[in-house]
């Protein structure tokens, strides 16, 4: 059964999910997203829930940010990357590819449900009238970028 966006809480998991997918369907959005994580192996969920909090004016302090990026470090480390690491190593053609397929929606699954358990973690935290910026600085100093290299990518983001 699927949630239509326009019946759904703002501020439900399924919420979050939707704004994740559509914000990902942006291809420079994805582009800078799968680069921070190449190069600073920041996870892109968690810049997905920084920018949905903002999107209805909540937002992290630093220690909340820092709480955020530890509850996801187990399901991040255990599931989805190694799914990932998976999935990248498959060729895309033949029975490779098939199972690239299948090990694709795997990844997939395995990040909605780490997004449905940001979101309870993000929701515990948050707090009225963060700002888009503070709160994605906030989560990708937390998750180990230097101030100089965040701001960059939030004015690249941003953009």
């Amino acid at each position: 059964m699927s949630v239509h966006p326009e019946t759904m809480s703002p501020r439900s998991a399924d919420a979050l999910w939707h704004f994740a997918v559509t914000d990902w369907a942006r291809p420079e959005h994805a582009e800078r997203l799968i680069r921070l994580q190449d190069r600073h192996g920041i996870d892109p969920l968690l810049v997905l829930v920084a920018r949905w909090l903002a999107s209805l004016d909540l937002g992290l302090a630093d220690n909340d940010a820092a709480a955020l990026v530890a509850a996801h470090q187990p399901w991040l480390g255990a599931v989805i990357q190694p799914l990932r690491a998976v999935r990248r190593t498959l060729r895309r053609e033949g029975a490779e590819g098939q199972l690239r397929d299948e090990v694709q929606r795997l990844e997939l699954a395995a990040e909605r449900i780490g997004l449905e358990r940001l979101h309870a973690v993000a929701l515990q935290h948050a707090r009225q009238g963060g700002a888009a910026c503070d709160t994605m600085s906030a989560v990708l100093v937390a998750s180990g970028l230097d101030s100089a290299t965040a701001a960059a990518f939030i004015e690249q983001l941003c953009s």
